[in-house]
Protein backbone atom coordinates (compact mmCIF):
# COMPACT_ATOMS: atom_id res chain seq x y z
CA UNK A 1 0.00 0.00 0.00
CA UNK A 2 2.72 2.65 1.09
CA UNK A 3 5.85 2.50 -0.37
CA UNK A 4 9.15 3.58 1.32
CA UNK A 5 11.12 6.41 0.30
CA UNK A 6 13.85 5.05 -1.13
CA UNK A 7 16.88 7.56 -0.67
CA UNK A 8 19.78 6.80 -3.18
CA UNK A 9 22.80 7.86 -1.22
CA UNK A 10 25.97 7.00 -2.86
CA UNK A 11 28.78 6.10 -0.33
CA UNK A 12 31.59 8.24 -2.91
CA UNK A 13 29.37 11.36 -2.69
CA UNK A 14 29.91 11.89 1.37
CA UNK A 15 32.39 14.66 2.46
CA UNK A 16 35.29 13.47 5.08
CA UNK A 17 36.70 16.01 7.96
CA UNK A 18 39.49 15.55 9.93
CA UNK A 19 37.84 15.03 13.49
CA UNK A 20 39.45 18.15 15.90
CA UNK A 21 40.24 16.07 18.68
CA UNK A 22 43.15 14.10 16.83
CA UNK A 23 46.33 16.33 16.28
CA UNK A 24 48.49 14.75 13.44
CA UNK A 25 51.70 15.83 11.61
CA UNK A 26 53.71 14.84 8.71
CA UNK A 27 57.47 14.17 7.77
CA UNK A 28 59.30 13.21 4.47
CA UNK A 29 60.15 9.21 3.75
CA UNK A 30 63.34 8.44 2.41
CA UNK A 31 61.19 7.95 -1.34
CA UNK A 32 60.48 11.68 -1.07
CA UNK A 33 56.62 10.82 0.28
CA UNK A 34 54.86 12.07 2.74
CA UNK A 35 54.08 10.27 5.99
CA UNK A 36 51.05 11.47 7.73
CA UNK A 37 51.11 10.74 11.62
CA UNK A 38 47.99 10.85 13.84
CA UNK A 39 48.23 11.19 18.17
CA UNK A 40 46.15 9.00 19.94
CA UNK A 41 46.30 10.92 23.53
CA UNK A 42 45.79 8.37 26.49
CA UNK A 43 43.64 10.03 29.21
CA UNK A 44 40.93 8.18 30.72
CA UNK A 45 41.23 6.32 33.67
CA UNK A 46 41.83 2.82 32.51
CA UNK A 47 44.89 4.42 30.55
CA UNK A 48 46.14 5.74 33.08
CA UNK A 49 46.13 2.92 34.68
CA UNK A 50 47.85 0.81 32.26
CA UNK A 51 50.72 3.61 32.37
CA UNK A 52 51.26 3.20 35.65
CA UNK A 53 51.50 -0.46 35.87
CA UNK A 54 51.91 -1.45 32.31
CA UNK A 55 54.17 1.15 31.00
CA UNK A 56 51.95 2.29 27.88
CA UNK A 57 52.63 5.25 26.48
CA UNK A 58 50.30 8.24 26.85
CA UNK A 59 50.03 9.33 23.29
CA UNK A 60 49.58 5.85 20.71
CA UNK A 61 51.31 7.41 17.11
CA UNK A 62 49.45 5.78 14.01
CA UNK A 63 52.05 6.22 11.15
CA UNK A 64 49.42 5.58 7.58
CA UNK A 65 51.32 4.51 4.48
CA UNK A 66 51.71 6.33 1.76
CA UNK A 67 47.85 5.57 0.27
CA UNK A 68 46.49 6.71 3.43
CA UNK A 69 48.84 9.60 3.83
CA UNK A 70 47.85 10.72 0.78
CA UNK A 71 44.04 10.44 0.97
CA UNK A 72 44.47 11.74 4.39
CA UNK A 73 46.15 15.23 3.02
CA UNK A 74 43.50 14.88 0.13
CA UNK A 75 40.29 15.45 3.06
CA UNK A 76 39.45 19.12 3.60
CA UNK A 77 36.03 18.96 4.08
CA UNK A 78 34.43 20.20 0.94
CA UNK A 79 35.91 17.57 -1.21
CA UNK A 80 34.19 14.30 -1.86
CA UNK A 81 35.40 11.03 -1.68
CA UNK A 82 34.52 10.47 -5.38
CA UNK A 83 36.96 13.50 -5.82
CA UNK A 84 39.49 12.64 -3.59
CA UNK A 85 39.75 8.99 -5.57
CA UNK A 86 40.02 11.08 -8.90
CA UNK A 87 42.95 12.92 -6.79
CA UNK A 88 44.30 9.13 -6.20
CA UNK A 89 43.93 7.88 -9.79
CA UNK A 90 45.69 10.49 -11.04
CA UNK A 91 48.00 10.74 -8.85
CA UNK A 92 49.17 6.69 -8.82
CA UNK A 93 47.36 4.99 -11.41
CA UNK A 94 46.43 1.52 -12.13
CA UNK A 95 48.71 0.61 -8.74
CA UNK A 96 45.36 1.76 -6.82
CA UNK A 97 42.93 -0.36 -8.70
CA UNK A 98 40.70 -1.62 -7.27
CA UNK A 99 40.53 2.58 -6.31
CA UNK A 100 36.64 2.62 -4.85
CA UNK A 101 36.59 -0.60 -2.74
CA UNK A 102 40.18 0.31 -1.39
CA UNK A 103 39.60 3.48 -0.97
CA UNK A 104 35.91 2.99 0.47
CA UNK A 105 37.33 0.60 3.15
CA UNK A 106 39.78 3.39 4.16
CA UNK A 107 37.58 5.67 4.99
CA UNK A 108 35.48 3.39 6.97
CA UNK A 109 38.44 2.66 9.12
CA UNK A 110 39.20 6.30 9.66
CA UNK A 111 34.97 6.85 10.21
CA UNK A 112 35.15 3.79 12.89
CA UNK A 113 38.25 5.08 14.79
CA UNK A 114 36.50 8.63 14.98
CA UNK A 115 39.41 10.39 12.90
CA UNK A 116 37.34 11.56 10.56
CA UNK A 117 33.22 12.86 10.66
CA UNK A 118 31.49 12.20 7.20
CA UNK A 119 28.95 14.68 6.45
CA UNK A 120 25.79 13.70 3.92
CA UNK A 121 25.21 15.08 0.56
CA UNK A 122 22.79 16.88 0.07
CA UNK A 123 20.04 15.72 -1.00
CA UNK A 124 17.98 16.25 -4.34
CA UNK A 125 14.44 16.11 -4.90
Amino acid sequence: MFKKNKTSLNYVDYTPSHNPKYKWDTKQADNNTTIVTIYIERNTLSDKFAQKYFKKPKVTKVDLDKFGSFVWLKINGEKTIFQIGQEIKTEYGESVEPLYERLATFIEILRKNQFITLEKPLQKQ
